[in-house]
């Protein structure tokens, strides 16, 4: 991608950070500390600008299972703290949805089956996935 080089780089030359200008050697004005920093692009430098590090997230999937055995099973999606509402509330115990199909299944209790899996119920209506702040 051109054009998304960084603002600031280290300036290379002799370890003192300074650049040698021409066949005289002498190291241009400003750069003659150690570690000493060259800006490239002053324009592009701006306080308003998003840090390099946030990202949008990735869109959700249309269907998507906590369960790792499931091949809707998504590890970089659940990461990101996923939250499902159903029928305009907030549901936290959704095992899995489909939102094209308008269901969730939901752990019912504390009982397992002879697996160890949740035992799960599936209810019909409109699903609305989204991601949770913090």
């Amino acid at each position: 991608m051109a054009g998304l080089e960084p603002a600031i780089q280290r300036a290379a030359g002799s370890g003192y950070g300074g650049e040698r200008s021409g066949m005289d050697g002498r190291v241009k004005p400003g750069h003659d500390e150690p570690g000493g920093l060259v800006i490239l692009n002053p324009g592009r430098v701006c306080a308003n600008s998003p840090p390099m590090s946030e990202e949008t997230p990735p869109a959700l999937p249309d269907r998507l299972s906590v369960d790792p055995n499931s091949p809707y099973y998504d590890a970089a999606v659940l990461e990101r703290n996923v939250g499902v509402k159903f029928k305009g509330q907030d549901k936290t115990n959704v095992e899995e949805y489909c939102v094209s199909e308008g269901w969730v299944r939901l752990a019912v209790g504390n009982s397992k089956d002879r697996h160890g899996n949740p035992l799960t119920m599936k209810l019909q209506g409109p699903v609305e996935p989204y991601y949770r702040e913090g």
